[in-house]
């Protein structure tokens, strides 16, 4: 199974600012149609997104003449917002799968790598617990869920970086392991598994020396 590392990518633009949102949507279509080869298999009809990203515009265009209600453009641009957002979920998992790519994939779909934050929780925390060979580990939630509906947490340890070992699943982000081997570092990793989709990727290893 593939290892997760965190890419953010983005649109760049809000719904509430329209004209911006109408600009940015027209450069995602043009990019991503002039770089057919970055994405195959898109699941998107670009030439659909664009009527879609037109029309919006038209529309925009005729609240300021006062001949469309502000209603009609909004649904409107919820459309085009939601097909956007679709391209998006696809470059980020384009990104997902090649880090070291994900610049490029973001510029050749008109998007943007969001910056990181100075502090970010880490994906896996890990704590000593209150005896010897046991530690506390606790998920990051908002960073390893991206779906809605039911899921479940499932934790894997190693003392060699080699050979996990697996632990009960959990139905929320954290766990106790016990029975680690004292004095020894080993590594730990967590997935997500969604009940409709079925078990997400592994995190990178993260390493911690148990007492």
């Amino acid at each position: 199974m593939s290892v997760l590392k965190m890419v953010r990518i983005v649109i760049g633009a809000s719904k509430s600012n329209i004209p911006l949102l109408i600009i940015v949507l027209q450069s995602i279509c043009a990019a991503m149609k002039a770089h057919p080869q970055s994405f195959p298999n898109c699941p998107v009809d670009l030439a659909v997104f664009l009527q879609q990203v037109t029309d919006l515009s038209t529309a925009n265009l005729g609240v300021r003449q006062r001949k469309v209600t502000a209603a009609a453009r909004d649904k409107l641009r919820d459309v085009a917002c939601v097909t956007a957002e679709t391209l998006r979920v696809y470059v980020s998992g384009l990104a997902v799968a090649s880090p070291e790519s994900a610049v490029t994939l973001a510029q050749d779909a008109g998007m943007k790598v969001s910056a990181s934050p100075k502090y970010q929780k880490p994906l896996l925390g890990i704590k000593q617990g209150p005896h010897s060979g046991i530690v506390l580990l606790t998920a990051n939630v908002g960073l390893l869920v991206t779906f809605k509906g039911g899921r479940f947490f499932n934790w894997e340890w190693s003392a060699d970086g080699k050979t996990w070992v697996a632990v009960p699943s959990t139905p929320n982000g954290k766990t106790t392991i016990s029975g680690l081997p004292p004095l020894t570092v080993c590594s730990f990793r967590v997935s997500v598994t969604s009940v409709q989709t079925g078990q997400g990727p592994w995190t990178d290893p993260t390493t911690f020396t148990v007492h």
